[in-house]
């Protein structure tokens, strides 16, 4: 945001200041009358987008030490408003200031309250400002400003007398440990050199005794005033105005003061106006008189400015985001790419090698597909070994049987892995055989054993049996006739089994 400028508010108008770069220039001054108001809201429309800051010095400010119970923020808020309103309920601008904590038992809070009170020197200024919808940043009186100089000079006192000069005017600010208890403003009749010590000398017995009879401050112990001012006003204090009982003087050169505060306009008198406003341009105090409806458009400013830093900070993290992302892509195509060039050399390198070998005596797509189809028998390992064995058994159990032929064969195996065909693969034969029978051989006890190898068959794990052709007693042939002759008729006791083994182990 732009440097704010600075409005000076005294009895006799308004003055509005320019700062840059520790330089104070004086831009425009307002008379108290209605056509310095109009002028003045010439001069706020002139600058719509320049947040202010204004100063007063105002003899219509009360000061008023209240003790409050110790409370949270809300709570504590809430109590000093009503405070405020018991104690200033004509006043529009009010302020609090906390002193400290009480070490007593309740353990209460001291705090300051001030008011802005005058109403035909303040208000109609206050009508322009808000009409203008300026960007004002806080509205300061001089007294608690004054704090930051104090601050600044570094001041061995803990309880001093302030004293300073400006527009016409002496101002005297009381303070204790750094925090001001109360301020008094007095106009100045005659602004030279003797004028300013006679009236330092009066007013400051005046405040004095004033101090002591309120118990803020010891007869029997001088207060220490100090005021920054010109050399020739220096002197005119030490030859007019010596030390008294009560009160004891600190002249200051307002120079050096100027040159703590980080002023560069020269100060060519020991007037402290522009010390003080370039005090308030560097450090605001956190006390300040502006209420929400002064400072809105001033906060709606600054909100609508952190929302569009936040947009850039967000613009910014994804415009990082994206270049990383773009020299990621970057980066990869130009793998990809390289990936490709080496591919292309080494096609060109393998037809060159190619070239020098000798021609194969069949294509290679014929050579590829018969070195698959090897592959794939010399990984199938699969044999009727224990199919043979389990039928071994089942025909020890019945001596009767003679087998004329077994047709083993393999289903194709679609679940093995590669390298591991024939594990899962079903195995099945078809059997061929008679029984034993002699011409005393009844169809029952036929019967009778092909029912025990066929049970003798089943009882072997993962073998199911089908009987394709059931064992049957003929008439003996003819003498010199075959099977087929005989009717085509089968032999006696011929039987067709189907074994089917499941895939397993």
């Amino acid at each position: 945001m732009k440097s704010p400028r600075l409005l000076y508010l005294t009895a006799h108008g308004m003055r509005a200041y320019r700062r840059q770069a520790g330089q104070l220039t004086l831009e425009e001054e307002f008379p108290p009358e209605v056509s310095g108001h109009r002028q003045f809201g010439t001069y706020l429309a002139r600058h719509p987008d320049s947040p202010f800051m204004l100063l007063a010095n105002l003899a219509e400010e009360s000061f008023l030490e209240e003790t409050i119970p110790l409370l949270r923020s809300r709570e504590r808020q809430a109590v000093i408003q009503r405070r405020s309103r018991q104690h200033f309920h004509h006043a529009r601008l009010t302020a609090s200031l906390s002193l400290g904590i009480e070490k007593s038992r309740r353990h209460d809070e001291r705090i300051l309250l001030a008011a802005l009170t005058g109403k035909e020197s303040l208000l109609p200024w206050l009508d322009v400002i808000g009409h203008a919808n300026t960007l004002l940043q806080g509205i300061h009186s001089l007294p608690l400003a004054s704090a930051v100089l104090l601050d600044k000079l570094r001041l061995p006192d803990k309880n001093l007398l302030l004293v300073t000069i400006q527009d016409q005017s002496l101002r005297q600010s009381h303070f204790v440990r750094g925090a001001l208890r109360f301020s008094r403003l007095t106009p100045l009749p005659d602004g030279s050199a003797a004028g300013i010590a006679q009236a330092l000398s009066i007013e400051t017995q005046k405040l004095q005794r004033y101090l002591v009879s309120h118990h803020q401050a010891e007869n029997n112990e001088p207060l220490n005033a100090y005021l920054p001012a010109h050399q020739d006003v220096a002197r005119q204090i030490r030859e007019n105005s010596p030390d008294s009982p009560g009160v004891r003087y600190h002249i200051l050169d307002i120079g050096t003061c100027a040159r703590k505060a980080g002023l560069k306009t020269r100060l060519p008198d020991s007037d402290s106006e522009q010390l003080l406003l370039e005090l308030l341009a560097r450090k605001p105090p956190p006390v300040q008189f502006a209420d929400d409806d002064l400072r809105r458009p001033y906060r709606i400013r600054q909100v609508r400015r952190q929302l569009l830093g936040i947009g850039a900070s967000v613009l910014l993290l994804s415009l990082i985001y994206a270049g990383f992302r773009f020299h990621e892509t970057y980066v990869i195509n130009k793998n990809t790419e390289l990936l490709r060039s080496e591919t292309r050399q080494f096609g060109q390198r393998h037809d060159e090698i190619a070239k020098t070998l000798p021609a194969l005596p069949v294509d290679y797509e014929t050579l590829s597909n018969s070195i698959a189809s090897y592959q794939a028998v010399a990984s199938d390992n699969a044999t009727p070994d224990h199919f043979y064995r389990q039928l071994s058994h089942a025909l020890q159990r019945i001596p009767a049987i003679e087998l004329d032929a077994i047709d083993w064969q393999r289903a194709p195996d679609r679940m093995a892995p590669p390298g591991k065909t024939g594990i899962h693969a079903a195995e099945s034969a078809v059997i061929r055989g008679k029984l034993k029978t002699d011409p005393q051989t009844t169809p029952d006890e036929m019967q009778s054993e092909f029912h025990r190898l066929t049970e003798a068959l089943a009882a072997q794990p993962g073998l199911h049996v089908a009987v394709e052709q059931s064992p049957t007693i003929v008439e003996a042939p003819q003498s010199h006739q075959s099977i087929d002759e005989a009717n085509g008729k089968p032999a006696a006791g011929t039987f067709v089994l189907k074994i089917t083994r499941s895939p397993g182990p």
